[in-house]
């Protein structure tokens, strides 16, 4: 028999599996008894039935190997090494088996199998292949620059894989044909790209473009080159952006110059960049005032404007549209975030108005410049020193920011009172007085008012504050509505009241004071009409109980069996015929009252009735015999055994809403309950008979009762009252007292 392992190991059968690889390879399978089984799977032990990968076939390896275990010469398969190891259940055999496999292993990469071949990628060919070899094997293909052939194809190796275990390693290799993957259109920025990914050899420029971008890339995890591009002086993106006060018009224009834009001039050049590509950004601007900056000192103004592409002659043309005097002082070249601009200084002549038409306050009229957006001023702003406005405050302000000078004209105004009006209302018992003022907190004219109001007004456009005033004494308005469902009949009055509370008649449910600043409204509500008493009658159907009987009887038993007696008597039942629902038609009333309701009597109530039957059992059993005899002298004295049992039982069962009808029964049964004969000999061996045959005979008794105890008639149980009460409060008034919705239900 041929053996594997150590001296613990046999190799069942005698021979292993064996399967036929591919490339002339082969695998074998052993399955090996172990001698050891109980403690060789223990920790210490286990590397004697399970070696070390990788070891040959004919090798011996563990203690106590001798030549009897060493794998027979014609056996040995050529480089067999060891692949997996395990100790495993057989269920074909019910048992547990050493199981080793050798697969053939070298250290060069042989194929497992034949090559797999594709043409997904585009219409390029893809071949991939799986090898196996010895752990350590050495690998030298570099990806994108190892080739092979295949049918005649030249590819280039695209990716490869090496997976590995202590016992064997495993190589994927995916080899691709040069070649386009794709061409695709693609946005870089506003514009269409060509875009065209491949293995190997670079693409040829498609005719109109240029190359933009060459990028290394992937493509189902091949490496591969992107190459993207683009026709030249075209525009890849173009935005609007703030240089100063103006508009400016940039572009980004890949390997070229754009067209200036209609009314624009080129204002900077600079290169940049647009998803990866090199481009040239192109900043275009209308001749136009780019910033001006005023002084204003006794009713002259000083501006400095820096323009863009533009002469004295422009910008002086653009000033005489706001003003008819203005001087040139200096004229300088500057710079403006990169452009080159001009600065001219200019002195302008002017003036503001200035008037006391709103109720003798202040007031002046005001006109600003500038080239850049004005930004508003907050409503009651108070105008700055060394200027027009100083101690006053803006009451309004308008904003043009949309030519080349922007100009603000703003109002300023004296703090103080604009307007007073006084009116009475509610025939005299109200007086509200109404006052516009600004940045001022003004005092009522009306003697005893209180100020109930503070409000944003407008007085001539002008943002004013509104202050109210009032002075009420008396009733000023009665507001009534139905009470609730439950309530029918009753109604709600509320009376509002200025100075003086009014109290309506009826039961006060709410009141209030509402205080604004000093002044006091009142608003008082009652409940008038019937409170208490029945609201509503109808008939309802209502589940109610009967109750039920209990009556302790008993039942005759009657057992005929002539040969050996008939069994007759009683037994105590007791007999019940349980309670019982049904439906009846009850009056429902609805009715509110000041109090909760009391108890009442109450109909179909089976709380009072109750009872128990004690049910007892008594078993007895009595036995005399055999009968023997005693030798004294020349006297034989006889004696009788004998034995009986008794065997007594009780339980209880209740039935509440029952009554008893009849409280106790009694039952009883007597019979011959078993019959022996004794046949007497000579036991003592004198020859003398001693006795004669015994007759042992068995009775047998059981008397039963019913005990009952609880009510013994339906008392209390009436068919008139009260079947159901529901209460809830409805109503609680200021003085604590509480009305009470009652829902009930009576036959």
């Amino acid at each position: 028999m041929s053996n594997q392992g150590t001296i613990r190991l046999k190799v069942t059968n005698g021979a292993p599996a064996i399967e036929k690889l591919w490339n002339g390879r082969f695998k074998l399978e052993f399955l090996c008894d172990n001698n050891s089984p109980k403690e060789d799977w223990y920790y210490d032990n286990i590397s004697s039935i399970l070696p070390d990968y990788g070891i040959l076939q004919d090798t011996n390896f563990g203690s106590g190997v001798s030549e009897d275990w060493e794998a027979v010469p014609d056996s040995v398969y050529p480089d067999m090494r060891l692949v997996e190891t395990e100790y495993v259940f057989i269920p074909s055999m019910g048992d547990k088996r050493v199981k080793l496999t050798y697969e053939t292993l070298t250290a060069s990469w042989v194929e497992e199998k034949d090559e797999d071949t594709d043409y997904e990628l585009n219409g390029l060919k893809r071949v991939s292949r799986t090898f196996v070899a010895l752990p350590g094997t050495g690998y030298s293909n570099v990806i994108g620059t190892s080739t092979t052939t295949s049918d005649g194809t030249t590819l280039y190796l695209g990716s490869f894989k090496i997976e590995k275990t202590e016992a064997k390693w495993g190589l994927t290799e995916v080899w691709l044909e040069a070649g386009t993957l794709s061409e695709t259109l693609d946005n870089v920025g506003s514009q269409k790209a060509k875009v065209i990914e491949t293995i190997g050899a670079d693409p040829a420029t498609p005719s109109g473009y240029s190359l933009a971008s060459k990028q290394e890339s992937d493509f189902e995890g091949f490496q591969t080159n992107r190459f993207t591009f683009l026709k030249n002086n075209v525009v890849l993106s173009e935005s609007e952006d703030k240089v100063g006060s103006q508009l400016a018009i940039t572009q980004e224009v890949f390997n070229g110059t754009p067209t200036t834009p209609s009314g624009y001039s080129i204002a900077n050049t600079q290169e940049s960049d647009v998803d990866g590509i090199p481009t040239k950004r192109f900043t275009f601007l209308k001749p136009s005032i780019l910033s001006l900056q005023q002084e204003f000192n006794n009713g002259l103004k000083r501006v400095s404007v820096q323009a863009f592409g533009m002469t004295d002659a422009d910008v002086s043309a653009e000033l005489a549209a706001i003003t008819t005097s203005h001087e040139l002082m200096s004229q300088t070249e500057s710079d403006y975030e990169g452009i080159k601009t001009s600065t001219f200084q200019y002195q302008i002549d002017e003036t503001f108005t200035e008037d006391y038409e709103l109720n003798g306050l202040k007031r002046i009229s005001l006109i600003e410049l500038s080239a850049t957006n004005f930004t508003a001023i907050s409503i009651g702003s108070q105008g700055a020193a060394a200027t027009p406005q100083f101690g006053l405050y803006l009451a309004t302000q308008d904003i043009d920011n949309g030519g080349i000078i922007k100009v603000r004209e703003s109002t300023w105004l004296e703090a103080g009172v604009l307007s007073r009006s006084i009116q009475t209302k509610s025939n005299g018992k109200l007086i509200l007085e109404t006052v516009e003022a600004l940045v001022e907190t003004p005092v009522a004219e009306t003697v005893g008012a209180v100020q109930i109001g503070n409000d944003v007004s407008n007085v001539q456009g002008i943002q004013t504050k509104r202050f109210t005033f009032a002075k009420g004494d008396g009733q000023i308005s009665v507001d009534r509505k139905p009470a609730s469902t439950q309530l029918a009949g009753c109604t709600y009055v509320t009376v509002r009241s200025l100075g003086t509370p009014v109290t309506p008649t009826g039961v006060l449910i709410s009141e209030s004071e509402t205080e604004s600043d000093g002044f006091v409204t009142y608003e008082k509500t009652a409940l008038q009409g019937t409170i208490t008493g029945v609201k509503q009658t109808y008939t309802d159907v209502a589940d109610v109980e009967v109750p039920g009987e209990v009556n302790c009887t008993t039942e005759n038993i009657s057992i005929a069996d002539g040969a050996i007696g008939n069994i007759t008597g009683s037994i105590a039942i007791p007999k019940v015929q349980p309670r019982r629902s049904k439906k009846i038609a009850a009056t429902v009333t609805v009715e509110i009252t000041d109090s909760p309701p009391s108890t009442a009597s109450l109909a179909y109530d089976l709380g009072q009735i109750s009872c128990s039957v004690t049910s007892i059992s008594k078993n007895y059993t009595s036995r005399n015999g055999p009968t023997s005899y005693v030798k004294s002298g020349v006297f034989k004295i006889p004696y009788t055994d004998w034995q009986r049992s008794y065997t007594p039982s009780a339980r209880i069962q209740v039935y509440p809403g029952c009554f008893l009808t009849s409280a106790s029964s009694t039952g009883s049964v007597s019979y011959k309950s078993q019959k022996t004969y004794v046949f007497e000999a000579d036991d003592d061996g004198d020859g003398y008979y001693d006795g004669v045959d015994s007759t042992i005979e068995s009775g047998a008794s059981s008397t039963t009762s019913c005990i009952g105890q609880g009510s013994t008639s339906s008392a209390g149980y009436v068919t008139t009252g009260i079947l159901r009460r529901d209460s809830r409060p409805v109503l609680t008034d200021l003085n604590g007292n509480t009305y009470y919705e009652v829902i009930t239900w009576s036959v």
